[in-house]
């Protein structure tokens, strides 16, 4: 396509959008800070990895344990949302008992978020690696539960139910502070070991409601004469959890549906771009920098989240050669995904090099414009979602934490701006081309745009049911961003994305509202600036080079 002159902007409804972004960003950002929910349901979970360890290992010498040097020790932020055995407790709580009770219940019978410290041991026999301890902490820094797997070959007492049932009776007084004559016994397990008795004991606590015909229970193992496990739990109804599967089956055929149209979308795109680069359509410096760049990162995320890795290797097997199957698979992705991004940028590079210059209308330059209008985005999503009744109590993320330098990582999410700018412009230049811009065909770009919102929000974690109402919508409005604005000009992108990764980082820290939070996000907030600003940089400079054609 030729370069030529610059042309007007589009008439019709196009300028006074453009000339209306300030004040529809303002009333964007109002809207999000309004109906943004940026209180949680729980507690937050203040300490850092390595005050969590200290206090785990308190927890141990208060019982006379110490761990000595073949062990290994591992931390992560243990979280009931996406826990396959805790999740489903707190749904139903939330739902049937309501957000009072599940209030009231959280940090008792419900656990809040929690470190998880695991002290293993991967040398010696391996039926002695089968030894583990795991120590789970609140945010006050009191251990919740203190787990001691034994292995089945460990020697040990045979006691009968009686001596077994005043082991766990006497557990439950000391380390819950709770009276077991206030409970019910409701079922014991015999577990006959080669060289011990073992026992499991059910209570059910009738004083403590958690919604219709559930029950919350007090369970405690018992490995020879050593209580191993205390914990609380929530029993929930049969008909209840059959209901969540049915109801979760349906949303998977909704997920699959979106996912395989998504697919075949990203593949028609794909095949796109490999052609666009075997013609020469590719601006390869950019390629090639984008390539290293995603890789480089991909390197540095593997080597910030190890400890979160380590936390599932198995004691049965070497540690070296789990770590190696581990790396090599981590790095082949990050590989293929660097080679992907770096297709793209290039493609997408070249193509807004290329595109006919297009002032905006209005007072913005287009780094302002692009925010506007993703503040714009944002606050009409965040509306939608609160009209949408919220199933599942809200919870902080821990991501950031879950890494060994939570510095390091929030830089690195930042900087996710360079890779998803390249995308982003691939993407405009794709539905350009087979639109005729955007001229036919345009029930395709609306698509396109939201199965890549709803996809979005169900990789972010959304409940299935706002991911696809919240995402359906706001994928209609990026629809009109997109052909009122962005296609425009392409110095627009970079800002737009890092615009929303930043506000993504507000509510997470706002919900979290610890000083090491904010300061994650302060990091976050300078890559991010910096990432769109050096693609701006270079869009600009590249497209005033580049030659028409």
């Amino acid at each position: 396509p030729q370069r030529g002159p610059p042309i007007a902007v589009a008439s019709g409804w196009i300028a006074p959008f453009q000339r209306a972004l300030p004040a529809l960003g303002v009333a964007g950002f109002a809207a999000w800070l309004l109906c943004t929910p940026f209180r949680v349901d729980v507690p937050a979970l203040p300490q850092s990895r390595a005050v969590a360890e200290v206090q785990a290992d308190a927890a141990l010498k208060a019982r006379g344990v110490t761990p000595g040097p073949g062990w290994r020790k591992s931390a992560a932020p243990r979280l009931a949302p996406g826990d396959p055995g805790q999740g489903p407790w707190h749904e139903f709580v939330w739902r049937e008992a309501g957000p009072d009770a599940y209030a009231k219940l959280l940090g008792h019978t419900l656990a809040p978020p929690l470190w998880e410290v695991r002290y293993a041991l991967f040398d010696g026999p391996v039926a002695e690696r089968a030894e583990e301890w795991r120590v789970f902490v609140n945010g006050d820094g009191s251990p919740r539960f203190v787990h001691h797997a034994l292995p089945e070959g460990r020697a040990g007492a045979k006691p009968d139910r009686e001596a077994a049932l005043a082991l766990a009776e006497g557990a439950i007084r000391d380390r819950l502070g709770q009276d077991p004559r206030a409970l019910t016994p409701i079922g014991a397990e015999e577990r006959q070991r080669p060289a011990r008795t073992d026992w499991s004991f059910f209570f059910a606590d009738p004083r403590v409601d958690v919604g219709k015909d559930a029950q919350a229970r007090v369970a405690v193992g018992v490995a020879g004469d050593e209580v191993v496990s205390v914990g609380r739990l929530v029993h929930v109804p049969e008909a209840w959890q059959r209901a969540l599967r049915e109801r979760e089956g349906r949303l998977t055929i909704v997920k699959l549906v979106l996912g395989a149209a998504f697919a075949l979308t990203a593949l028609a795109a794909l095949v796109t771009a490999v052609l666009s680069w075997t013609r020469g359509d590719c601006d390869r410096r950019a390629m090639t920098a984008v390539i290293a760049i995603a890789f480089a990162v991909t390197i540095a995320q593997v080597a910030n989240h190890w400890p979160k890795i380590e936390m599932g290797f198995a004691t049965a097997e070497p540690v070296a050669a789990q770590a190696s199957i581990a790396m090599g698979g981590m790095l082949l992705a990050g590989l293929v995904a660097s080679l992907l991004y770096g297709l793209t940028a290039g493609v997408g590079a070249w193509g807004a090099q290329r595109q006919p210059l297009r002032p905006l209308a209005g007072p913005l330059p287009a780094w302002a414009a692009g925010v506007a209008a993703l503040l714009l985005t944002a606050g009409a999503g965040a509306v939608v979602e609160a009209l949408t009744p919220r199933t599942v109590p809200l919870w902080p993320s821990y991501a950031f934490e879950e890494a060994w330098m939570p510095a390091l990582a929030a830089a690195l999410e930042g900087a996710r701006v360079l890779t998803l700018s390249g995308v982003a412009l691939f993407l405009l230049h794709w539905l350009s081309r087979v639109t005729g811009d955007f001229t036919r065909r345009r029930w395709l770009a609306l698509a396109v745009l939201v199965l890549a919102s709803c996809a979005a929000g169900f990789a972010g974690g959304d409940d299935a049911v706002v991911a696809i109402i919240a995402g359906s919508a706001q994928g209609l409005l990026a629809a009109v961003v997109v052909y009122a604005l962005l296609r425009f000009d392409p110095c627009t992108v970079p800002a737009f994305l890092a615009a929303g990764i930043v506000l993504q980082a507000i509510e997470t820290a706002a919900r979290k509202g610890t000083p090491a939070g904010w300061a994650a996000f302060a990091v976050l907030l300078a890559a991010a600036a910096l990432s769109a600003w050096a693609v701006t940089r270079y869009l600009g400079r590249a497209r005033a080079s580049a030659p028409a054609a």
